[in-house]
């Protein structure tokens, strides 16, 4: 007796199943757009020595004998803990009769963490009224 039913061919190596390919079509397009939606959420924050860039540009200055350390820790080079060393300084040199711990740039050297290279970087955005 023959056998009626008939035989599928095997495949070769260049035949393939191309039913797999549909559903990555629509998949792969859907997983990149959502790759890019989290890597642009996953974005450091802006730079903050910008905005104290801009303000010395338009005049605003900041004077080290009254900010606040989230102002001094705007400045190029100076951030967080140099901001409360530069506050500790001053509290601690205060004089009753003088509010002006600091009268020009370079006495900010004073301050453990300040060098003459950061003096001459923030400079700029430093005001002594």
């Amino acid at each position: 007796m023959e056998d009626t039913t008939t035989k599928k061919p095997k495949p070769t190596l260049g035949s393939t199943n191309r039913s797999l390919y549909v559903p990555f079509a629509f998949i792969l397009p859907i997983a990149l757009i959502s790759y890019t939606q989290v890597a642009a959420k996953s974005q450091p924050p802006p730079n903050n020595h910008i905005s104290a860039r801009a303000s010395a540009t338009n005049g605003v200055r900041i004077n080290p004998n009254e900010a606040t350390w989230s102002d001094l820790a705007l400045l190029p080079r100076i951030g967080e803990i140099t901001a409360k060393r530069i506050i500790a300084y001053r509290e601690e040199h205060k004089t009753d009769g003088s509010q002006q711990v600091f009268a020009n740039p370079s006495d900010l050297e004073l301050v453990k963490g300040i060098g003459p290279i950061t003096v001459e970087k923030i400079a700029p955005y430093l005001g002594f009224d």
